[in-house]
Order: C-alpha cells, then sequence, then structure tokens
C-alpha cells in the first residue's frame, strides 16, 4: 500500500500504475495518487527504515 504525502489517501500499486501519464517519460519512478493527482517519488523501505532510526535515535 501507498500512502499520498498531501492528502493521507492510501492506494495500492494497481491504482499507481495509471495514474502517471501525462508527461510521456516511462520509467520516471513517480507516483501518482488517484485521489488528489499529487505526484511523488516512491519511497524506498531503506528510506523509511533509516527516517524512523533518525526519530528515535539517542542523541
Amino acid at each position: 500500500m501507498i500512502k499520498c504525502p498531501l492528502c493521507g489517501n492510501t492506494f495500492d500499486e494497481e491504482s499507481a500504475k495509471g495514474g502517471c501519464s501525462g508527461c510521456g517519460v516511462k520509467g520516471c519512478g513517480l507516483v501518482r495518487c488517484p485521489n488528489c493527482g499529487y505526484e511523488f517519488p516512491r519511497e524506498k523501505k531503506s528510506e523509511k527504515t533509516n527516517f524512523i532510526k533518525k526519530i528515535f535515535k539517542k542523541g
């Protein structure tokens, strides 16, 4: 599942595939939210893990 950072809508990979077709560049790596149309890069699991580690890092 993918969550849109703008509107918070949660959608699946299949819904994301059909959304991005405006620029004509295939394989750009962007995902388009089917709810609000916002385009954003797909977040990698390792980026999520690093972000969470930074938040809870004891300093």
